[in-house]
């Protein structure tokens, strides 16, 4: 099984399991006020979805570094964003200017500094437009393809309260992003998310 099949098939089996969950959930408070149903069951549904992000995470970087040993390279740009994410996962007001500090540009700024690459000013949903050709690559999502580890994900208005989103990717398959953002939801400070392609207009690269 390659690599993206494994990853989705995790994913399915995480949503089965939460589902089920669930199920037994409802079944379990069947006569009990409704209100305390629907904050249990808000509980659970937390509970399994942190669980699967954090498999889904070691699930892909399992496989990911197999497949470096098996092939007997490593990049810069991959051990670069592994020290990226120990030095900021969990920390709060990330940023590299006073007005994008705390928002989802201003971890997405910090990457880029990290990269030596260019400052892309504007919201969120601005940076495909307002990223220099060259020496930054802009991609277009659609159905068939997929950004790759460090890429800058874009979101469009709807995202965000009409400022869009970004965030860096982390993993991905055609069918959903892993991506380490900030500020989603507001004010939370630099996590994990997993998304599906909704909204998202394309993907930085260099």
């Amino acid at each position: 099984m390659n690599t993206y099949a494994h990853r989705d098939r995790l994913l399915a089996d995480n949503f089965r399991i939460c589902l089920d969950d669930l199920l037994h959930l409802e079944e379990a408070s069947r006569g009990e006020p409704k209100h305390f149903a629907y904050e249990a069951a808000c509980l659970e549904l937390d509970a399994v979805r942190t669980s699967l992000r954090e498999r889904l995470r070691a699930a892909a970087r399992n496989a990911y570094y197999k497949t470096l040993e098996n092939t007997g390279r490593r990049t810069t740009m991959q051990d670069k964003l592994d020290g990226f994410i120990d030095t900021w996962l969990n920390k709060t007001g990330v940023g590299d200017t006073p007005q994008n500090t705390g928002q989802c540009v201003g971890l997405v700024e910090k990457w880029l500094d990290a990269c030596s690459m260019p400052h892309v000013w504007g919201n969120a949903s601005d940076l495909l437009r307002s990223a220099a050709v060259p020496p930054y690559h802009i991609t277009l999502n659609d159905p068939t393809n997929m950004p790759a580890r460090g890429n800058i994900v874009v979101w469009d208005t709807a995202f965000g309260g009409g400022y869009g989103h970004c965030a860096i990717c982390i993993d991905a398959t055609v069918n959903c992003v892993y991506v380490l953002e900030q500020n989603n939801p507001e004010g939370a400070g630099v996590r994990y998310g997993l998304h599906d392609y909704s909204d998202v207009l394309g993907w930085l690269s260099w």
